[in-house]
């Protein structure tokens, strides 16, 4: 995840712009910033793209920018180009320092094995007070990536008890109140699996009363299996986003596709367990998304959805055909 300092001191028109595949830090104005961002999250977006934006009015108006591409994320590969102030420094097997300062147009420069870096319009080390952004615009003059942000320990709180409620003792729940259906074992606690106003025989749910079941537990989605190669294989237990360069967010797994051809998108296909089967989501791939239900002819998906079960196939693109099957 990237983070930025906030910089009361950074210039009104400084802006860091973070899309799944490319981080911009450039010095321009609002309208032109929308542009580039909107360029940016375009799928087939290309690093060669946005510096021909930037040059749009001609060498003499080129901002000051430090502009980022996520190349290749198990490599750890990136492309560089910065102008003027454009700063970039990298962390990783060997440390790197680039600049653009005296660069005609921009300087352009590659580096792999990358495990940080600061990218921006300023040199100083990242600050004591740092933001995360996943994805996004924010007014600042540097961005990191790879730095841990800063540990906030949380503030110690008094519980206040009221004089009147010291003496009181709390009473145990009605017998009866939290149970499940069928099973008395499994709703012992309440999480995000439990449905609270079920009611006896299925009838729809009004006011709760006697006939009310609070705990009865949703079906929970079993783990699949995508298997490729020999020996290749993905685990899908939770909501999994994959592509050739696939950024992580909260609550969301990432998995790298290889794609030298770059046939698979940066973000491509997202994964999703669920009792029914594995939803499958095309995330407006730039050549879609085919599936191969056993039995049944291909389908292909730009931007839509389909439930896989075990035994259907599906092709990303670039050779990387899986089979679904069941964990365990």
């Amino acid at each position: 995840m990237f983070s930025y300092s906030p910089a009361p001191d950074a210039g009104p028109e400084s802006w860091a712009l973070v899309s799944d595949r490319f981080v911009l830090v450039v010095e321009l104005e609002a309208a032109r910033v929308l542009r580039l961002w909107q360029t940016m999250c375009e799928t087939d977006a290309t690093l060669e793209a946005l510096l021909e934006l930037l040059a749009a009015g001609g060498v003499r108006t080129i901002p000051d920018f430090a502009l980022v591409e996520l190349v290749d994320a198990p490599t750890g590969s990136i492309a560089i180009a910065l102008r003027g102030r454009g700063r970039a420094e990298l962390g990783g097997t060997t440390g790197r320092h680039l600049s653009g300062k005296g660069a005609g147009t921009w300087l352009e420069a590659s580096a792999q094995s990358i495990a940080e870096m600061t990218v921006g319009l300023r040199g100083e080390e990242p600050g004591p007070v740092r933001l995360p952004i996943g994805r996004g615009v924010v007014r600042t003059e540097q961005v990191h990536w790879g730095v841990p942000l800063p540990r906030v320990e949380p503030a110690e709180q008094d519980v206040l008890v009221p004089d009147w409620a010291a003496d009181l003792v709390p009473s145990a729940p009605a017998a009866g109140m939290i149970a499940s259906a069928g099973s008395p074992d499994a709703a012992e606690e309440l999480d995000d699996n439990t449905i609270l106003g079920r009611r006896h025989g299925g009838a729809p749910l009004g006011d709760a009363d006697e006939a009310t079941v609070l705990g009865t537990r949703r079906a929970t989605a079993p783990g699949y299996v995508l298997r490729f190669a020999p020996g290749q294989e993905l685990t899908v237990a939770a909501t999994t986003v994959v592509g050739r360069a696939p950024r992580a967010s909260a609550g969301t797994a990432i998995h790298a596709l290889p794609s030298p051809r770059k046939e698979v998108s940066s973000r491509h296909a997202e994964l999703r367990p669920t009792p029914e089967g594995l939803l499958v989501c095309d995330l407006g791939s730039t050549n879609g998304t085919r599936v191969f239900p056993a039995g049944a002819q291909a389908v292909e998906l730009r931007g839509e959805e389909f439930t896989l079960h075990p035994g259907d196939r599906i092709d990303f693109g670039d050779g990387n055909v899986a089979e679904v099957s069941v964990t365990g």
